[in-house]
């Protein structure tokens, strides 16, 4: 398999523009800090005695929330993976990183921002304004201090955006309550709005029942596709694949761990980009199945 990735030039493929995912490990450790603080401050220990159900309330709240910003970051990953959303990270305090990149995504993520710094606050405006939709995970405030954990003097940095409508605040408390399919649904819900006012996803997977499927794709140009799909379940089934293309005609390879196969829709081994918005895959037990999907003719 991996002389035929090598062959489809998989190593100049990249990941789909679909969503930016801007983690801050300065909100994270800032946030960390903060509630350790409350913890073992001077007097605590006093308190906790003078005020012991109250206290005994505040300090474990502190303990629970230290790691409020790591727990949330990774939630905000699993659902991206569960939903086969195309999606890249970088790290916000390495600005220099993703300044110049910011605005040829359909989606950024700030799973926690707690400490923004007002140059990185600049660019995610800049980025709304040229139409990239932008949402911040809940639960820890609009950005309240800086990259040195100092409070902004003129208020959160994302106050603004947020009053402007720039960015949509998805209200979450991965610490304070229970994971849940309600919670999850509602993500997915202000997920594919943001997607679908940007022209939709690049990629969607629908399985049926509950079946482990994962779904991941590359691509080499807007109308060259590398799409690989493992099957985690106990069994064979199937999946309803859909890939965004140009207008025109296309061929479909398929490789497996042994051997390679022109694939076909509906009998067909040359089909429009139509048929691929919506069609069929189906998996052996445990099965990896990487797909080639590229341009034959245009209309």
């Amino acid at each position: 398999m991996v002389s035929v990735l090598s062959a489809w030039g998989a190593g100049d493929a990249t990941v789909p523009k679909d969503v930016l995912i801007l983690r801050s490990r300065t909100s994270e450790d800032w946030w960390h800090l903060k509630h350790w603080w409350i913890q073992n401050r001077p007097g605590a220990a006093a308190a906790a005695e003078k005020h012991p159900e109250r206290a005994h309330l505040s300090l474990r709240n502190a303990k629970k929330r230290m790691e409020q910003g790591f727990t949330q970051f990774h939630w905000c990953i699993a659902q991206l993976i569960a939903r086969s959303v195309p999606s890249e990270i970088f790290m916000m305090n390495q600005f220099s990183a993703w300044k110049d990149i910011a605005s040829s995504y359909k989606v950024i993520l700030l799973p926690f921002p707690y400490a923004v710094s007002a140059e990185a606050a600049a660019k995610l405006r800049e980025a709304a304004e040229s139409g990239v939709r932008i949402i911040a995970l809940g639960g820890c405030g609009e950005g309240p201090v800086d990259e040195l954990g100092e409070p902004h003097k003129g208020g959160p940095a994302l106050r603004d955006l947020v009053a402007d409508g720039k960015i949509t605040v998805f209200p979450i408390d991965v610490i304070g309550t229970r994971n849940s399919a309600e919670l999850e649904e509602s993500f997915r819900k202000v997920l594919s709005e943001a997607l679908a006012a940007r022209n939709g996803p690049s990629l969607t997977l629908r399985r049926p029942g509950r079946h482990d499927v994962q779904c991941y794709m590359l691509e080499k140009s807007p109308a060259e596709k590398l799409v690989l799909l493992v099957n985690y379940s106990e069994r064979d089934t199937a999946v309803d694949l859909g890939v965004k293309l140009p207008p025109g005609t296309y061929r479909m390879e398929i490789c497996g761990l042994e051997d390679t196969a022109r694939g076909r829709i509906g009998g067909k081994t040359e089909f429009t980009d139509e048929a691929l918005k919506n069609f069929r895959v189906e998996l052996s037990r445990d099965e990896i199945m990487m797909l080639r999907i590229h341009q034959t003719g245009k209309q």
